[in-house]
């Protein structure tokens, strides 16, 4: 079907998504046959329209459930040595990602330093100009420092996120905090985690980059 789709459909958009037939053999290798075919197997009846048994339901019962063994740990255990030798291409797209924020950020910062901004509401535009700046210096020195540093700062960030979860139990259990400002305040200690680890995914050296 992809050769009979590949002679009608000349697009220059559908050529340029086409893959080889290497990398769709592990799309049809994985169509591994579970409970769905087995029941489909066991729903054969029993005897036909005029009352005589059918004989051959033993058979396709039998035939079926060996598909299943086949395919489940034949293709199944077979399946990482099969996409292995895809050679799928790993795409590291966390270059291009910092790219559009800093892009973004600089946009925003355009946005605030409008001297039509400034008029209308000089406070919220610098208090937004100094957050924008730190944003965009954040962004700019994590391009530039070395790894190792990197790791350095995202181990000390992993490190504060852990005081700063302890700190809050510890004010929730002595009864400083209720339980919906403990909620809220962790709400926002997951939003700061979760913002870390997609820079540590985007750090290759990282040891911990692959637990988290």
């Amino acid at each position: 079907m992809p050769s009979v789709f590949r002679a009608i459909d000349r697009r220059g958009s559908q050529v340029s998504r086409r893959i080889s037939a290497r990398e769709r053999f592990p799309l049809a290798w994985s169509g591994v046959r579970g409970g769905v075919s087995l029941a489909g197997a066991l729903a054969v009846p029993d005897t036909m329209a005029d009352g005589r048994p059918f004989e051959y339901k033993s058979l396709i019962v039998f035939t079926t459930a060996g598909v299943i063994v086949v395919t489940l740990f034949g293709q199944g255990m077979s399946l990482p040595r099969v996409i292995k030798w895809a050679h799928y291409d790993s795409v590291d797209d966390s270059a291009g990602q910092r790219t559009a924020e800093i892009a973004l950020t600089e946009e925003g910062l355009r946005y605030v330093t409008d001297p039509a901004q400034r008029d209308t509401a000089p406070l919220p535009a610098d208090r937004l100009d100094a957050e924008l700046q730190e944003h965009l210096r954040a962004l700019t020195v994590r391009q530039e420092d070395p790894v190792s540093l990197q790791i350095q700062i995202l181990t000390m960030r992993r490190a504060i996120l852990a005081a700063q979860r302890s700190r809050l139990l510890t004010m929730f259990e002595r009864h400083e905090i209720d339980d919906a400002v403990s909620l809220r305040v962790q709400s926002l200690l997951e939003t700061t985690e979760a913002k870390l680890n997609s820079t540590v995914t985007s750090c290759p050296d990282e040891p911990s980059a692959k637990k988290l």
